[in-house]
């Protein structure tokens, strides 16, 4: 039988083992360093998507005013382009004017002065019964052919309709230019001319 002498009691406890004190610190350095920069990171992270929903919100905001105002502003023009053309209607029914002579000059100064006083207006024409060009501000030698545009089809077809507001177009004389229709019919007693 061998035997063990010691001089230490034998314990029933289990021993832990030492730890060195710069293990730990560097263990404690290492986790600290760690959890510093993923709080760091996320900060980050939240600060930017905080900024980028600021600036979304921010450019909603501005895009609501912007449309709100072109609309308050295009609202206003249309009202005041139908009221020049009720006032042009009601003028061409009790003037002087030729108006079954296509193209007269009087005519042609009369819808150049309605034209200038309004910047937006391309173009102010009128039509005869079957939807031709008779009176124009244009100043090219042809004639455009609006037979197949809406608001002449529209008014054409539908003469006790009112104020025609038409989806935007190109123009067939303005190069490069669109614009949209806005038109009202009227029945001028005078107004019979047949060009054929």
């Amino acid at each position: 039988m061998t035997s063990i002498k010691t001089s230490e009691p034998l314990s029933s406890e289990p021993t832990v083992p030492v730890v060195h004190s710069h293990t730990g610190r560097a263990r404690t350095i290492i986790l600290m360093s760690i959890t510093t920069v993923t709080l760091i990171t996320l900060l980050c992270g939240y600060i930017i998507w905080s900024d980028y929903k600021t600036r979304i919100l921010r450019a909603q905001s501005n895009t609501e005013f912007t449309a709100n105002l072109v609309s308050a502003q295009s609202t206003a023009s249309l009202k005041a382009l139908e009221k020049l053309l009720l006032g042009m209607e009601n003028e061409l029914q009790i003037s002087s004017y030729d108006i079954q002579r296509p193209f007269s000059p009087p005519i042609h100064h009369y819808l150049s002065e309605k034209q200038t006083l309004y910047s937006e207006l391309m173009d102010l024409l009128i039509l005869d019964a079957s939807g031709r060009i008779i009176h124009w501000t244009g100043n090219t030698p042809k004639i455009p052919d609006v037979r197949d545009r809406q608001y002449t089809l529209q008014h054409l077809q539908n003469p006790d309709s009112s104020l025609f507001i038409g989806e935007p177009k190109l123009s067939k004389v303005h190069q490069n230019q669109w614009f949209f229709d806005l038109s009202i019919p009227t029945q001028i007693p005078t107004l019979n001319f047949n060009p054929e």
